[in-house]
């Protein structure tokens, strides 16, 4: 047996569809000054990936980290890697093996090899599963010998000349809201309202709906900012029934008061944008851009950079070489109040997939279609399709409006940050992969996508 002084690596095996979560493993684990071997990365640490993989876990790994999901547990290439790991523990009488659950994966679901090791479950939380993995390693002695670990792990993907002394702005995603009524309104409704009713409603009517007893009788109430537009449901009336200024008071009705008003101005949001020809998706929900609401699907807009440019909202992509699909951009808001009682709106950036006749994809197939559009997405193109999405909002103005009696107007500007220290964008990386893909994988990591 070699000297066991030469075995101070950590060899992570996984499969291609868990790579974020290894590649993320990886630098965590060399932040922590562990030598560790994964072929996602052409380079970590100053040491290649071994050619022999065999060879390098038999003689130079201490132990290997298997991610186990229903992605690894039948492909060919992390199984032989787990294989040999669980024959070389029966042999040295060790847990050679260290298993991750990455996929929830219940004992049931596992073969006979895997049922009866002990997990450390990752499916839950990473931070968590870094944390018992990090003791588990210190319990087993493993030789920190990675030298500058934290340095190391940074410079995989920055230059000691990435970060430079002059102020930059930070933008966020989040913008003021400017005005928002002070009163919530009370109505009793002559009767319940079946879901489709409610539906019906929410399109037409920010409001909150609430149940209440009174004694053995059943009340409906619904508060909102305005009084409601003809309802157009029959046997259905609203009657007014009290009020209150809601930032005056902790409870309206027995209920905290934000509980109410954080879902009202969120639906003022949303029945504002339905007036404006968006659509609102069910589950999730989010906003979208329909087929036809803009010239040419195209928003116009000024950029952050001060450009006139345009965002396309909707159009047919093709998957892979073969089939056409639909995607729409959409969006989410969700209401905050940070310190000092200042109310902002969150907008996330969403995308919806159909088929080329506008029919939603399953789940997977629509989370594939996602991920080619959005791989080559970072701050740049999030940020110019909030700013887009805020600009048709405002109608080209600083200021959005939504609702008529008693309206919520919001910043069409995102709230900004200075900081010191900046970053030199002609010392990033261009063109050169940080990290690769398993040549010898089963399925496509990247999937093509073409324009049509």
């Amino acid at each position: 047996m070699p000297d066991m002084t030469e075995q101070d690596h950590l060899f992570i095996s996984y499969a291609t569809e868990d790579g974020v979560l290894a590649e993320w493993l990886a630098l965590r684990l060399t932040a922590e000054g562990y030598k560790v071997w994964i072929d996602r990365f052409e380079l970590l640490g100053g040491e290649p990936y071994p050619r022999d993989i065999d060879g390098a876990i038999k003689h130079r790994t201490f132990r290997l980290i298997h991610l186990v999901s229903r992605h690894s547990r039948d492909k060919p290439n992390p199984t032989k890697e787990r294989t040999l790991a669980l024959n070389l523990g029966r042999e040295r009488n060790e847990d050679f093996l260290i298993p991750l659950n990455v996929g929830g994966l219940r004992a049931t679901e596992l073969n006979w090899m895997l049922s009866d090791l002990t997990y450390i479950p990752f499916f839950e939380s990473w931070a968590r599963g870094l944390g018992q993995l990090l003791k588990k390693l210190g319990r087993l002695n493993a030789p920190k010998s990675a030298v500058d670990g934290p340095r190391v792990a940074a410079s995989t993907f920055l230059r000691d000349d990435v970060l430079q002394d002059t102020e930059e702005t930070l933008y966020s995603n989040l913008v003021p809201v400017l005005e928002a009524p002070d009163v919530v309104h009370r109505f009793h409704l002559s009767r319940a309202v079946s879901l489709l009713e409610a539906r019906q409603l929410e399109h037409a009517w920010p409001h909150y709906l609430l149940e209440s007893a009174d004694g053995l009788r059943k009340r409906w109430y619904a508060f909102a900012f305005e009084p409601p537009p003809e309802l157009g449901i029959p046997n259905l009336r609203a009657y007014k029934a009290g009020g209150a200024v809601w930032n005056e008071v902790e409870e309206i009705h027995g209920m905290p008061s934000w509980q109410i008003v954080k879902p009202l101005l969120r639906k003022t949001l949303h029945v504002g944008c339905l007036r404006r020809g968006l659509l609102l998706s069910d589950q999730p929900s989010y906003l979208f851009f329909p087929n036809g609401l803009l010239n040419d699907d195209k928003i116009w807009f000024r950029s952050y950079t001060g450009r006139k440019t345009y965002t396309q909202v909707t159009g047919l992509r093709r998957f892979r070489g073969r089939d056409q699909f639909r995607y729409h951009l959409g969006f989410t808001f969700d209401i905050l109040r940070l310190p000092g009682a200042q109310l902002v709106a969150k907008v996330r950036v969403r995308l919806r997939i159909t088929d080329d006749k506008g029919n939603l994809l399953p789940a997977v197939s629509a989370l594939a279609r996602r991920k080619a559009i959005t791989r080559t997405w970072f701050n740049h193109e999030l940020l110019t399709r909030q700013l887009a999405v805020l600009s048709f909002l405002g109608d080209g103005d600083q200021v959005a409006t939504f609702g008529t009696v008693a309206p919520v107007k919001l910043a069409t500007t995102p709230i900004t940050l200075t900081t010191q220290v900046g970053i030199n964008e002609g010392a990033l990386p261009k063109g050169r992969r940080l990290f690769r893909y398993r040549k010898d994988d089963d399925e496509e990591p990247a999937p093509e996508l073409d324009d049509e």
